[in-house]
């Protein structure tokens, strides 16, 4: 079977499955089971890119949060703007009779308002019929054209099917297994293939047979690799444990975009953590890449900013595209794009920036040397140790209690010099300044 026969009900029963499974491995199972059982003619990418809506970069953006779809079901449904049902799309964060259970799950609101309109009868909707709606779903910016195109898949399914496609369209499955689950089900070499590519498409193509080893993948300039990412935890304790006394590097959080910059000769491209191109960027920086760095191919992972020259400092979050959009329209503004990247070198990260004046290379400099920005290698240690209190206390008994402390080890041109907070002669870490936060990467 292929998608052009395969019903999309046949792939909502398998997620309804996987809601009810307790454990990974039975919904790993289940995804196996689909894959052998129906895809029988091995043409995994039409249903695999369903299941990892997120990691598909052939579609592109939908163009639609929760607020927005709400707006254009109403449209699709041709509800009036003041019905309970609308009022209860549109307000789906709210609790409340008209949110009811439900509130802060759009998808699960959306099927109650569908249901009493739909029904519980399949369309007969296929998986292919399916992604060429949500392709032209996601070509089209009229709001009118995607209502339209809401209502033919309304026409098409029933309220349950209804509901796992605005879950695809918001790219929120929920079906409590991970992607590594789903790569290494797939086939043993798919998450590493996807990680130096960023090609659901390429992974599912080239590694059709799950038996069948596959050799490793360089990375090649052009395409997005998967860049690394911190790992969040609770506290600064829990922090320090991880790093089981190895040296770190405490950097200035720059509060721009995390932008990966592929040089190839004069071709240059422009993509972000979630390995989606951003085309708006070339106007404004593709010259200066191509004057600055020297090198033909290479591959420059780092933070897109933009630089107020009025101000001296760095603009406020959220400034990219709008100065991208001007400098592309030609239009003078006292803000320009910059972007800040790092190069490991023997035993220090060395901030390279790359920009279009030498002026502003000499002013932001200035901010990335600024005590508050400045980058050490630091090797964190903990040590425990018992403070005695109340000496004499209840007959001469001594209540005793552990104490933390860090002990810093900070190299500075080949010299060590040692201390921890309270000790005199030790160097205490300053806090931040100027609002700008550390993060150890």
């Amino acid at each position: 079977m292929t998608d052009a026969t395969v019903k999309f009900g046949l792939l909502v029963s398998m997620f309804q499955a996987m809601l009810r499974d307790r454990t990974a491995a039975k919904k790993r199972k289940r995804f196996r089971t689909f894959l052998d059982r129906v895809y029988t003619g091995r043409e995994y990418f039409s249903a695999v890119r369903l299941i990892l809506p997120g990691l598909d970069r052939e579609r592109g953006t939908y163009g639609l949060k929760e607020s927005t779809l709400a707006t254009c079901v109403v449209d699709a449904l041709g509800l009036a703007k003041d019905s309970p049902d609308a009022l209860r799309l549109v307000n789906w964060r709210k609790g409340g009779a008209r949110s009811g259970a439900n509130a802060g799950n759009f998808a699960l609101i959306a099927a109650e308002v569908l249901q009493r309109r739909q029904g519980i009868v399949s369309g007969g909707l296929t998986i292919r019929e399916l992604n060429n709606l949500l392709d032209q779903l996601a070509s089209t910016e009229n709001r009118g054209e995607k209502a339209v195109i809401l209502s033919t898949l309304i026409k098409k399914t029933n309220a349950l099917e209804m509901k796992w496609i605005l879950m695809i369209i918001l790219k929120d499955l929920k079906l409590g297994i991970s992607e590594k689950s789903i790569f290494h089900e797939f086939h043993p070499d798919a998450e590493d293939l996807f990680n130096v590519t960023c090609d659901l498409k390429l992974v599912c193509e080239k590694l059709k047979d799950h038996t069948q080893r596959q050799k490793k993948q360089d990375i090649e300039v052009g395409k997005p690799v998967r860049p690394q990412l911190a790992m969040r935890v609770g506290d600064a304790t829990t922090a320090w444990k991880k790093l089981h006394g190895k040296h770190v590097v405490v950097e200035c959080k720059f509060d721009g975009d995390r932008i990966q910059i592929h040089k190839n000769g004069e071709e240059i491209h422009f993509f972000s953590r979630n390995f989606l191109e951003h085309p708006e960027y070339a106007h404004g920086m593709s010259n200066v890449i191509v004057q600055n760095i020297l090198v033909q191919r290479c591959i420059l992972d780092g933070e897109m900013l933009v630089w107020d020259m009025s101000a001296q400092h760095f603009a406020e979050f959220g400034s990219n595209q709008e100065i991208a959009k001007a400098a592309k329209e030609g239009l003078e503004s006292n803000r320009q794009l910059c972007c800040i990247h790092y190069f490991s070198g023997f035993q220090k990260l060395v901030p390279f920036l790359v920009i279009g004046s030498s002026t502003l290379v000499k002013n932001v400099a200035s901010k990335l040397h600024h005590p508050s920005c400045m980058r050490t290698d630091f090797k964190f240690m903990w040590r425990k140790r018992k403070m005695e209190e109340g000496r004499g206390r209840r007959g001469g008994s001594r209540r005793k209690r552990k104490d933390e402390e860090v002990v810093v080890e900070e190299e500075e041109g080949g010299r060590l010099r040692r201390g921890h907070s309270g000790e005199r002669g030790g160097r205490r870490k300053r806090p931040a300044r100027g609002g700008q936060q550390q993060e150890a990467a």
